[in-house]
């Protein structure tokens, strides 16, 4: 036994469809006329950076450089107004530090290290066109990196993981060892292609 719903105009079911395919006809119309396009891709990073730093505090004065081999990969999810990345990195570097209290030498080293990290970024942008053939795509956004994996080697010494073990002067002010987290680190990310 089949049973029939008798619709006639001004009954809620008809009121649905009525409003359903208003609104698949807008959206259809409008739609086209957004410039609103997705896309996907990945690349490579091959690079080299350095890093030269002093502080100073009290009597105490610590001093730092590093050179270091950076490679890595990314994977992007871009919309026209965002784009989330996910990326890993690595490097390989060679390390100088030295830490003085008033005129005696805590601590020197020279070594060599090797890390890895995990990153995402959420950036936000708002396209602007110059002209026919070219626009312009500002950025502002985050980013975090977790720190994956942390080796050192000092100089005539043994290589240590800081995932797995501690030294003794890598420690905190309360006298505890730091976890690997402490290496995690935000950024804020401002461009434009």
């Amino acid at each position: 036994m089949k049973k029939r719903i008798k619709t006639e105009p001004g009954t809620g079911i008809m009121k649905k469809y009525i409003a359903l395919l208003i609104a698949i006809f807008a959206l259809a119309t409008v739609l086209p006329a957004a410039d609103f396009s997705l896309s996907a891709g990945g690349g490579g990073l091959l690079g080299y950076s350095f890093t030269r730093y002093t502080l100073e505090g009290g009597n105490v004065q610590s001093t730092q450089s590093m050179d270091r081999f950076n490679y890595g990969g990314w994977l992007f999810f871009d919309a026209t107004y965002g784009e989330f990345t996910v990326m890993f990195q690595g490097g390989n570097n060679s390390y100088a530090e030295k830490m003085d209290y008033g005129s005696a030498s805590l601590s020197n080293g020279k070594g060599r290290g090797y890390e890895t990290s995990l990153g995402f970024s959420l950036l936000g942008k708002y396209p602007f066109r110059i002209n026919e053939r070219i626009s312009w795509f500002p950025l502002l956004g985050i980013e975090y990196q977790i720190a994956l994996m942390q080796k050192r080697q000092p100089e005539g010494e043994v290589a240590y993981n800081r995932t797995k073990s501690y030294r003794p002067e890598d420690r905190d002010k309360n006298d505890k060892p730091y976890p690997l987290s402490a290496w995690n680190s935000w950024w804020i990310d401002i461009g434009g292609p």
